[in-house]
């Protein structure tokens, strides 16, 4: 398996799996961080070689969309029911709690004070097999934007 790097201010993260595959999210610059499951892309990266680890508090702000599938990809649909944009949530990174996902974990592993960026997260990878009443259909497709 061949790998590729993806560089941006001085930042670099493997890349080894394709950036584009079908049903994946719309659009340029996205990293696949889990195959077919977890796609970011950046909004704002600072120069911060330092980055939480497993065990870290992770305090961030968030906003949610649905995903809506448009042909061969999927776009940001309405964002998630009373979710206020850029709502505070804090949870310890790996620690499998129930206020964050697979997709939050492996994201903000990526991220340093100040970042923000865009996460594209399969169901399994969001919220699971379930619908979470009254905002989030089953097996829902989510876009996430962390800062």
């Amino acid at each position: 398996m061949k790998m590729q790097l993806f560089s941006q201010k001085r930042r670099t993260l493997p890349l080894l799996f394709s950036t584009r595959i079908s049903l994946g999210p719309c659009g340029e610059d996205w990293i696949e961080l889990s195959k077919e499951n977890c796609w970011i892309r950046d909004i704002k990266r600072n120069i911060v070689e330092e980055r939480p680890k497993n065990g870290c508090y992770c305090q961030v702000e968030w906003t949610a969309w649905l995903g809506v599938e448009r042909e061969a990809c999927f776009e940001r649909g309405d964002r998630i029911g009373m979710v206020q944009p850029n709502s505070s949530l804090e949870f310890t990174l790996g620690g499998g709690s129930v206020e964050s996902t697979k997709a939050w974990d492996a994201a903000t592993a990526t991220m340093g004070i100040g970042d923000a960026i865009e996460i594209f997260a399969t169901p399994d990878w969001a919220f699971g097999e379930e619908a979470i009443e009254p905002h989030i259909p089953e097996r829902a497709y989510i876009f996430f934007e962390l800062r």
